[in-house]
C-alpha cells in the first residue's frame, strides 16, 4: 500500500511541476516578432570572403590605413595640390565603396552573401549582436523566448520591392510555419519601415500581420538623400556642421568640435569646383547612384523621377518606379490595415541637427538622419531651436492634448496621433541593452491595443531622453527637466529568461556608445566633409600679398609687419570680392532671362579660365622658388 501511495504521490507531483512550467508560458503572448532593421544591418561578403561596402573596422589595420590615406589627402590639399588630393580622395572612396557597386540594371556586380542567415535569434544568436536595433531583439527574446524573435537580414543596396519579394515574404511564411502562428508582429526601423510598408502594400491581403511598430521610419523619404541627388555642387551647411559633429562624436569626449567643424568647412571650400566635377563623374555617379535603394529612400518627387528617367535604363527605372507607386499609395494601405484591425504604432525622435549636406540642415528638426515630420507621418514641427509660438493652438481637436510641453510639436496632424510617440534628443535608432528606450519599444510590441492613453505616467506621448555620464543617476542639464518614470529593466542578477524583469523608478537616459556602425559612419562623415563643396571660389594669387617664401626672404625685423600687411590686404580683397559679387548679382538680375543665362555661362567660363591661369602661375612661382632656393644654396656653398 505504501509503495502504491508513494508512486501515486510522485506521479501527482510530476504533473504539478510540469503544469507550473507550462501555465506561465501560455500566460505570455507568443505572437512571433520579426525585426526589420535599417541600412548596414548585416555584414555583406563577396565570394572571396571580403566585406563589401567598406573594410571591417573591427580590424585595426583597416581603420589605420583608411585614416592614414585621409591624412595624406589633407596634406595634399593643404599644400595646394588639389588635383592630387582629389585623386587620392577618389582612391580612398573607391576602396570603401567600389566592391558595393551595382550594374546598370541595379543588380550587384559581385556575387554576395550575408554574414547571418534569416532566422530566429535562438537559431543564430550572433545575428542579435550586430546592429543597434538588435538590442530590441535581445530584450524581446528575454520576454517571449528567443525562438519567437526573428531578425530580417537583407542586402540594403537592392531595390525594396525585390527585397520584399525575394526575402521578407518568404521569411514571414517560414516564421508562421516554424512557430505555428498565423500572424506576426513586425518591428521596423529606419529603412526597414520602407521595406515593411511595401510588404503591407503588396501582401496585405494575406492578413498575417497583427501589429506594426515603425521606429524612426524612412518610408516617407529621407530629405538629405534627395538633396544630394538634386543639389550640385552639394551644399556644406556651416551652421549645422558643429552641432552635427557634437551629436555623432560626443561620446568620444574631449574633442574640439568647433575647431573640427571649422577646419572641415575650410577644407571643403578649398577644393575647387572643377575638382568637384571630377569627383562626381568618377565616384558619385559610378559608385553611389547605382544603388536602387538610395533612389527609393530619396522619395518620389517630380525632380527625382525626371532625374531617374534621364540617367537610368528601363530595367532600373521599373524597379524604382514600382516602389514609388507603393509609397504614393501608403495612406490608403494604412487605412485598409486599420479597417482589418491591424495595430499601427509610430515612434519619432526630434531636436537634433540634420546631416550638414542640405541647405536647411540647421533649421529642420530631425533625429540626426531623418526629418521628424517624415518619421511621425505628418506631425507639425517647429524649426530647430524654435517653438510653434505662444499663441499656437492644436490644429485637430480630438479630445486629447497632442501639443508637446516644449511647444515644438503638434501631434494632432499625424496620420495616427493616438499611437504616435516622440522622444526628444534620441539619436535615430540608438538602442542598447537595459536602456529605457529599448524597454519602451518592447512594451509597444507586447501590449495589445496600445495608445498614448494606455500608460501616460510611464510612457507619455512626449518623452525626454538625456545622456548619462560617468556618475550614476546624475542628470545632465537640458532644455527641459528630466522625467523619472517606472521602467521595466533586467534584474542585476543576470538573464534568467522570461520573467526576470524588475520594476523600478529610474531616470530616462539615452546611450550613445559608438558601435561598429558608428565608427563606419564617422569615417564616412570625414570623407563626406572633404568631398562636399560649398561655393565656387577663385583662390589665385592676390595682388600685393607676399608669399611665404617672400616673407621668409625678408629680414626678421620686417616679417611681422609684412604678415600684418598681408592680413589687411586679404581682408580688403575679400571685401572687394563680396562687393563685386553683389554688384554682379544685381546686374544679372536686371538682364532678360536669355541674356542672363548666357552671361552666367560666360562668367563660369571666365572663372574657370582664371582658376586655370592662377594654378599655372602658382605652379610657375613654385618652380621658380625651387630654382632660386637651389641657386642660393649653390652660391652659399661656393662662398
Amino acid at each position: 500500500m505504501k509503495k502504491i501511495f508513494k508512486k501515486g504521490f510522485c506521479v501527482i507531483l510530476a504533473i504539478a511541476m510540469i503544469a507550473c512550467g507550462v501555465i506561465p508560458a501560455f500566460a505570455v503572448d507568443q505572437t512571433p516578432v520579426v525585426l526589420v532593421p535599417g541600412v548596414i544591418n548585416v555584414p555583406i561578403y563577396d565570394a572571396s570572403g571580403n566585406q563589401v561596402l567598406m573594410p571591417d573596422f573591427k580590424n585595426k589595420l583597416d581603420l589605420e590605413s583608411t585614416i592614414d590615406a585621409l591624412k595624406e589627402v589633407l596634406h595634399l590639399q593643404d599644400t595646394g595640390a588639389y588635383d592630387q588630393a582629389i585623386d587620392k580622395l577618389i582612391g580612398v572612396a573607391k576602396d570603401l565603396f567600389d566592391d558595393a557597386r551595382c550594374d546598370e540594371n541595379g543588380d550587384s556586380v559581385l556575387n554576395t552573401h550575408y554574414a547571418f542567415p534569416n532566422g530566429s535569434i535562438a537559431q543564430d544568436p550572433e545575428s542579435a549582436h550586430y546592429s543597434d536595433e538588435s538590442a530590441i531583439a535581445r530584450m524581446l527574446g528575454q520576454k517571449i523566448g528567443n525562438k519567437n524573435v526573428y531578425i530580417f537580414t537583407y542586402d540594403w543596396r537592392m531595390d525594396v520591392v525585390g527585397i520584399v519579394d525575394n526575402s521578407l515574404a518568404p521569411l514571414i511564411d517560414r516564421v508562421k510555419k516554424e512557430t505555428g502562428s498565423d500572424k506576426v508582429t513586425i518591428c521596423a526601423a529606419s529603412m526597414g519601415s520602407a521595406i515593411t510598408n511595401t510588404y503591407l502594400s503588396k501582401y496585405g491581403n494575406r492578413d498575417d500581420v497583427k501589429k506594426v511598430i515603425f521606429i524612426s521610419g524612412a518610408g516617407q523619404g529621407v530629405q538629405f538623400v534627395q538633396d544630394i541627388y538634386l543639389t550640385r555642387p552639394v551644399c556644406v551647411n556651416r551652421k549645422a556642421m558643429g552641432p552635427y559633429f557634437k551629436t555623432v562624436l560626443g561620446a568620444l569626449g574631449g574633442i574640439g568640435i568647433s575647431a573640427v567643424s571649422r577646419y572641415a568647412c575650410e577644407i571643403a571650400q578649398k577644393l575647387m569646383d572643377s575638382q568637384y566635377e571630377k569627383l562626381w563623374t568618377q565616384f558619385v555617379e559610378k559608385d553611389l547612384l547605382c544603388w536602387p535603394s538610395m533612389w527609393e529612400l530619396a522619395g518620389h518627387t517630380k525632380d527625382m523621377e525626371a532625374l531617374l528617367k534621364s540617367t537610368k535604363n528601363e530595367t532600373f527605372q521599373k524597379k524604382v518606379m514600382e516602389y514609388y507607386g507603393y509609397q504614393d499609395n501608403l495612406k490608403n494601405t494604412m487605412d485598409a490595415l486599420k479597417e482589418k484591425g491591424v495595430e499601427i504604432c509610430y515612434t519619432s525622435n526630434y531636436n537634433l541637427t540634420g546631416v550638414p549636406a542640405t541647405p536647411k540642415a540647421d533649421v529642420v528638426n530631425t533625429d540626426y538622419l531623418i526629418d521628424t515630420y517624415h518619421t511621425s507621418f505628418g506631425a507639425t514641427v517647429a524649426d530647430l531651436g524654435k517653438t510653434l509660438g505662444d499663441d499656437y493652438t492644436q490644429k485637430n481637436d480630438d479630445g486629447h492634448n497632442h501639443l508637446s510641453e516644449d511647444g515644438v510639436i503638434d501631434a494632432s496632424t499625424c496620420y495616427s496621433p493616438e499611437t504616435t510617440w516622440f522622444i526628444k534628443d534620441l539619436l535615430h535608432v540608438s538602442f542598447q541593452d537595459k536602456a529605457p528606450q529599448t524597454a519602451f519599444i518592447c512594451w509597444l510590441v507586447l501590449t495589445d491595443n496600445v495608445t498614448i492613453e494606455s500608460n501616460p505616467e510611464k510612457y507619455p506621448q512626449f518623452m525626454q531622453f538625456t545622456t548619462e555620464k560617468d556618475e550614476k543617476d546624475k542628470e545632465v542639464k537640458s532644455l527641459v527637466s528630466v522625467k523619472k518614470v517606472e521602467i521595466e529593466t533586467p534584474s542585476e542578477e543576470g538573464e534568467k529568461g522570461p520573467g526576470s524583469y524588475v520594476s523600478s523608478a529610474v531616470t530616462v537616459y539615452t546611450y550613445t556608445q559608438i558601435t561598429g556602425f558608428g565608427w563606419a559612419l564617422i569615417i564616412a562623415l570625414v570623407a563626406l566633409l572633404i568631398i562636399l563643396i560649398a561655393k565656387r571660389r577663385n583662390k589665385g594669387p592676390i595682388e600685393g600679398v607676399l608669399t611665404k617664401a617672400e616673407i621668409k626672404a625678408l629680414p626678421k625685423s620686417e616679417r611681422k609687419a609684412a604678415k600684418k600687411q598681408n592680413k589687411a590686404r586679404i581682408k580688403e580683397w575679400k571685401k572687394q570680392q563680396k562687393a563685386n559679387k553683389k554688384a554682379r548679382k544685381a546686374e544679372l538680375k536686371a538682364m532678360p532671362r536669355k541674356e542672363r543665362k548666357a552671361a552666367k555661362k560666360a562668367d563660369k567660363k571666365a572663372a574657370k579660365a582664371a582658376r586655370k591661369q592662377a594654378k599655372a602661375d602658382a605652379k610657375a612661382a613654385k618652380k621658380q622658388a625651387k630654382l632660386d632656393k637651389k641657386a642660393a644654396k649653390a652660391a652659399k656653398k661656393n662662398k
